[in-house]
């Protein structure tokens, strides 16, 4: 028998799945999610990254959403095998449209 000790994982890249606008989840996907085991480091660190893959012409907000959007958020309060996260986040694109503008991610 193992026993499991709380441990400290980084996430590299991590994306919200925040929608645009809200959908019924029945009507269609917009986003896959995927989540990537990463490695351990030396010190017992995990890192691990989120994947979303979005469909064309949605997007999902950076951590400062700007205008409109609004900010990821995780709570990993009921975990059980965590005891920090810290998150690194890939760099975003500033989308403008008419007078607004927002930081996010969208399908390339």
């Amino acid at each position: 028998m193992t026993h499991e000790r709380p441990m400290n994982k980084k996430i590299l890249s991590l994306l919200a799945s925040l929608l645009v606008a809200p959908v019924p989840a029945a009507a269609f996907e917009v986003i896959q999610g995927e989540i990537l085991s990463g490695w351990v480091l030396p010190d017992g660190n995990r890192i691990a990254a989120i994947r979303l893959t979005l469909e064309p012409g949605w997007k999902t907000y950076w951590r400062a959403p700007g205008d409109l959007g609004i900010p990821p958020d995780f709570n990993w309060a009921k975990s059980e095998n965590l005891a920090d996260v810290a998150i690194e986040w890939p760099a975003p694109t500033v989308f403008r449209e008419k007078n607004l503008t927002t930081i996010g991610y969208k399908e390339h």
